[in-house]
C-alpha cells in the first residue's frame, strides 16, 4: 500500500469498528416468566372513521324486491364472493339476516376500478368490504379478518380499525425484514400502541430469543414514534420487576441492540474490490477488518432499525469516500443479480451512507430500474438521504418520471407534510447548492495553489487563477501539488460539470414550468429563496419578473441586478415591500416594453435558463388567436411531432384496432383538449405512418378566447410546435 493509502491503526477509530459488541460473549436478558392474555378481534375505530365508512357511496341501487332477488340469487352460486357486496349495499332489514352465511364465501377481492359495474362483473373492492364492516361491526368481524387474509397485498387496509392478539403477531411478524406489508404495519402498531404493547411486553420479556427480539423491536419503534406513555401503560398492567425490564430495554445502549443471528457475508460480496473507506480529513484508510464490521452493521439495517453504530462510521469517514464504497456495494449486488431480493440492504446503505452523487445515481436508478420494488426503494432512499439534493432529485422524478413520478409525488406530499410546509414550498427549497460560496463561486484546491470557478454569462463554467486570471481548463494536478488534496479536487472538478449542467437545466425546467403556471411568490420569498441561493440566483437574474397589486393586476416588471437590487427595464431601481406578490413574467404579459427588455438581455449579454423573452406567443387580439383551434383542421404532419406533444403533458387514448387515434391535454384549470388524427399511430410501431392528418382540435366546455390569455397562447405554441 502507498503512502498516501496507509491503514489507520486501532488507536484512530471508534471502539465500533476495532471492537463491536457482537464480537464476544453478549450480555444476558433479564427473563420473566409472565402469562400473557390472548385478547379477541374487537374494533378500535378512530373519531368519524366508522361513520366515513359506512357512508361511501354505493355503486348501485335498487328496490327491495331487486335486492332480495341479488341476494337469493348470491346464495345459488358456489363461490359467493359477490354475496359481500350484496350484503353491503342492500337495506338492512334484507342483508342482516344472511350475515352468518358469509363464512361460506370463497374470498376473491379485485383492486378497485373504474367503469360499469353490473351485477355479474360487480368488484369485491375495499369499498364494499369497508362498508360492511362499518354497518355491521362485530358481526362481521370475523369474516373480515379471515377475508383479509386470503389477500392482504390487496386487503390489509380493512385491518387498520381492528385490534387482537392474533392480529398483533401478524403485525410483529409483517415488521421482519421488507416484509411487503411492513409499512401497513408500521402504521398498525402506532395505531394501536396500547393494544400492541399488551401482546408483545410478554414476549419481550420472556426466554425465547428470537420472538424477544422481535417484540424488543417493536417496542422501540413505539417509543421513537412517541408512545412510551402508552406502553408504560401496558407494562403496569403486569408485575412491577416487567415494568422496570421495558424501560431497560427502552434505554439501553442502542449499540447492544443485535439480532438473534448476526449476519454473515453473502457469497457474492466480494469485500477486496470495494473501494477503500477514507477517514474523515486524512489520508489514512480503514483496515480491513473495519470494513468487514461496517458491512456486518449495514447487513443489520432495514426499515425502522437501522444499526446505531452506523453514523459513527459516517462521522469517522470521508464523506465522498463512503458514499462511494456503498455504492460500490450496489453494483455488486446489481452484478449478481439481486441475491436476496427481499433484503435490499446493500441498496439501504446508499440511504444510508450516500451524497449528493449518490443522490443522482439514485434518481437514475429509480427512472431505470425494471423491478418496482426495487425503483419503489430508490425513491426510499432518497427519503432516507433527506438532503437538499435529494428531495431536488424526489422533485424531478415528481414532475418529470412518467414511470415513478406519481409515487414520487407522494413522498414529497409525506415529506412536505413532515416538516410542515406545502409541497410547492418543498419543491422551492429543494435545491442544493452545489457547493456554491454566497458570492456564486467554487474554489479548487490544490493545496500549493487554488483556483476560483464560476459561472459566465453564458451559463458556461470559468476557471480563473487566484489572482483573477482566466483558463481556458482547470488543469491537472503537479507534482508539486498535494498529493491527495489535488487529485481529490480535480475529479471532483469533473463531477461538478456534470452537476452544474444538469442543475441548470433541471431548474430552468422548473422555473418555466413556474412561468407557464403561474406560480407566485412574496417579494420577501424570492429575496430568500432564489436571490439569497447563490446557484438558483444565476438563473433568476436572467429573467424578467413582474410585481402584481393586490387584486392581481400587474404593476410593474423587473429584473435582479449584479447587486441584487429591483430594477426596470431603464435600470431605474424597484422599491417592493416584502409582501409584494411577484412571478416569472410571461411574454403576454409584457406587452409593448418586451421589445425593451429583449435588447436589455441582449446589451448585457444574458442567456436566459429558458425561452421567456424569445418565445413563441399569442397576445390576446392576436390573428392565430382570433382564427382559434379550426386552423390546424387538415393540416398533414409528422408522426414524430404528433408523439412529441407528450413532452408537454398530451396523452395517447386508445382507439380501436390497436391505432391510437386520439391525444389529450388537461389544461390548467381542469379544460380539457382533444386531437384527433388519421389514420393512427400504431402502439407497436409507431411510426409505421409517417404522416398524420389532423381531422379534429376541440376544447370541452369553452372556446380558445375564453381561455386565460397565458393557457391559450401556451396551448397555441405547443400546436404550432407540429407544423
Amino acid at each position: 500500500m502507498s503512502n498516501a493509502m496507509t491503514e489507520a491503526g486501532p488507536q484512530d477509530l471508534p471502539e465500533i469498528l476495532v471492537s463491536p459488541p457482537w464480537v464476544g460473549k453478549r450480555p444476558k436478558p433479564t427473563v420473566i416468566e409472565v402469562e400473557a392474555v390472548h385478547r379477541p378481534y374487537r374494533l378500535a375505530w378512530l373519531p368519524g372513521e366508522q361513520q366515513r365508512w359506512a357512508d361511501i357511496p354505493p355503486a348501485r341501487t335498487g328496490t327491495d324486491e331487486q335486492w332480495q332477488r341479488e341476494i337469493e340469487r348470491q346464495l345459488q352460486i358456489p363461490h359467493r364472493y359477490h354475496m359481500v357486496a350484496a350484503l353491503a349495499e342492500a337495506p338492512e332489514h334484507l342483508a342482516r339476516p344472511h350475515l352468518a352465511k358469509l363464512h361460506a364465501v370463497q374470498h376473491n377481492w379485485r383492486v378497485p376500478t373504474t367503469g360499469e359495474m353490473t351485477l355479474d362483473g360487480y368488484q369485491v373492492n375495499l369499498d364494499c368490504n369497508k362498508r360492511l364492516l362499518a354497518r355491521y361491526g362485530a358481526e362481521v368481524l370475523e369474516f373480515t379478518v379471515v377475508a383479509a387474509l386470503a389477500q392482504p397485498w390487496v386487503a390489509a387496509p380493512m385491518w387498520m380499525p381492528i385490534e387482537g392478539s392474533d392480529l398483533t403477531a401478524l403485525m410483529v411478524k409483517s415488521l421482519d425484514g421488507a416484509h411487503s406489508l411492513g409499512p401497513l404495519a408500521r402504521e398498525w402498531v402506532c395505531r394501536h400502541s396500547y393494544a400492541a404493547s399488551l401482546d408483545v411486553i410478554p414476549v419481550a420479556v420472556g426466554k425465547s430469543v428470537t420472538p424477544r427480539r422481535q417484540a424488543e423491536f417493536v417496542l422501540r419503534l413505539l417509543d421513537r414514534r412517541g408512545h412510551r406513555e402508552a406502553i408504560r401503560a401496558a407494562a403496569a398492567t403486569f408485575p412491577e420487576e416487567v415494568s422496570t425490564t421495558i424501560e431497560q430495554v427502552l434505554d439501553g445502549d442502542p449499540l447492544l441492540w443485535l439480532p438473534t443471528r448476526i449476519p454473515t457475508q453473502p457469497a457474492w460480496l466480494r469485500q477486496d474490490r470495494l473501494p477503500p473507506i477514507r477517514l474523515r480529513d486524512s489520508a489514512r484508510v480503514l483496515p480491513q477488518p473495519a470494513v468487514a464490521h461496517v458491512l456486518t452493521m449495514l447487513m443489520m439495517c432495514g426499515p425502522d432499525k437501522d444499526y446505531a453504530g452506523v453514523p459513527l462510521v459516517t462521522e469517522t469517514t470521508d464523506p465522498a469516500s463512503i458514499a462511494e464504497f456503498a455504492w460500490a456495494l450496489f453494483t455488486q449486488w446489481q452484478s449478481a443479480r439481486f441475491p436476496a431480493k427481499t433484503n435490499p440492504w446493500p441498496l439501504r446503505a446508499s440511504g444510508l451512507l450516500g451524497d449528493d452523487l449518490t443522490a443522482s445515481r439514485l434518481r437514475n436508478l429509480a427512472e431505470k430500474e425494471q423491478s418496482s420494488n426495487r425503483a419503489s426503494t430508490a425513491l426510499d432512499m432518497l427519503e432516507l438521504l433527506g438532503t437538499r439534493d435529494a428531495h431536488t432529485q424526489l422533485q424531478i422524478l415528481a414532475e418529470k418520471s412518467p414511470r415513478v413520478g406519481g409515487l414520487a409525488a407522494r413522498k414529497i406530499e409525506t415529506a412536505a407534510a413532515r416538516l410542515g410546509i406545502t409541497v410547492a414550498e418543498f419543491a422551492d427549497g429543494a435545491v442544493p447548492d452545489l457547493g456554491m460560496s454566497a458570492r456564486g463561486e467554487w474554489t479548487v484546491d490544490y493545496g500549493t495553489r487554488q483556483f476560483v470557478v464560476s459561472l459566465d454569462e453564458q451559463l458556461k463554467l470559468v476557471v480563473r487563477e487566484s489572482d483573477g486570471t482566466r483558463r481556458a481548463r482547470l488543469p491537472k494536478p503537479a507534482r508539486s501539488d498535494d498529493p491527495v488534496l489535488a487529485a481529490n479536487a480535480y475529479a471532483a472538478h469533473g463531477v461538478l460539470q456534470k452537476t452544474v449542467k444538469s442543475a441548470i437545466a433541471d431548474q430552468s425546467d422548473r422555473l418555466e414550468a413556474a412561468m407557464v403556471g403561474q406560480r407566485r411568490w412574496s417579494a420577501s420569498s424570492l429575496r430568500s429563496l432564489f436571490i439569497a441561493h447563490p446557484f438558483m440566483r444565476q438563473l433568476v437574474t436572467r429573467l424578467v419578473w413582474i410585481a402584481f397589486d393586490t387584486n392581481g393586476i400587474p404593476t410593474t416588471t423587473f429584473r435582479i441586478d449584479d447587486d441584487r437590487a429591483f430594477v426596470d427595464v431603464s435600470d431605474e431601481p424597484v422599491a417592493l415591500a416584502d409582501d409584494t406578490v411577484v412571478g416569472i413574467a410571461h411574454p403576454v404579459q409584457l406587452g409593448t416594453t418586451l421589445t425593451d427588455w429583449a435588447r436589455v438581455f441582449s446589451d448585457y449579454q444574458l442567456l436566459q435558463p429558458f425561452e421567456q423573452l424569445d418565445r413563441p406567443h399569442f397576445a390576446p387580439g392576436a390573428p392565430r388567436l382570433e382564427t382559434g383551434l379550426v386552423a390546424y383542421v387538415g393540416e398533414v404532419v409528422s408522426t414524430g411531432r404528433i408523439l412529441g406533444l407528450r413532452s408537454f403533458g398530451w396523452v395517447k387514448l386508445h382507439g380501436d384496432g390497436g391505432l391510437d387515434t386520439q391525444l389529450m391535454r388537461t389544461l390548467p384549470g381542469g379544460e380539457k383538449v382533444w386531437l384527433d388524427v388519421d389514420p393512427g399511430i400504431e402502439a407497436r410501431n409507431p411510426m409505421a405512418e409517417p404522416k398524420q392528418r389532423i381531422t379534429s382540435v376541440s376544447l370541452g366546455q369553452t372556446y380558445l378566447a375564453a381561455l386565460d390569455p397565458i393557457v391559450a397562447s401556451e396551448l397555441l405554441r405547443e400546436l404550432e410546435y407540429l407544423r
